[in-house]
């Protein structure tokens, strides 16, 4: 199921999880509440599918709120933590979709890495 946070993350923990009802995140009252009681945060780690819809919906939204407060905040992309789907008959091509959509989030301010590091 989409929604459900992956092994590699569970093990980490120290996450919160807010569910969406649409493909932009950024716009569920709970995370925008959230946001407001951590206004102290200046680095932002974007990690998700479908990398052309929900990545690039929720990572533009975030830099252009912090944009419009001239708050200088990290928004990342880490490539390697994003994908998308393959569906010929729809034209919607993988490999194209995420590089097209890394692309556009980056022409947006939104810093794109291929890959982090965690320490336990």
């Amino acid at each position: 199921i989409e929604s459900e946070i992956i092994d590699e993350l569970q093990a980490i923990g120290g996450y919160l999880h807010i569910g969406k009802n649409s493909t932009n995140g950024f716009h569920e009252p709970e995370f925008r509440q959230w946001l407001l009681e951590h206004s102290g945060i200046n680095k932002f780690i974007v990690i998700c599918d479908c990398t052309d819809i929900c990545v690039l919906h929720f990572s533009i939204a975030l830099k252009t709120y912090f944009n419009t407060r001239n708050k200088h905040v990290q928004v990342i992309i880490v490539m390697d933590a994003v994908d998308t789907f393959h569906e010929p008959k729809l034209n919607h091509y993988r490999d194209f979709m995420n590089i097209a959509a890394l692309m556009m989030a980056g022409l947006a301010g939104v810093e794109i890495v291929g890959s982090i590091k965690v320490d336990k």
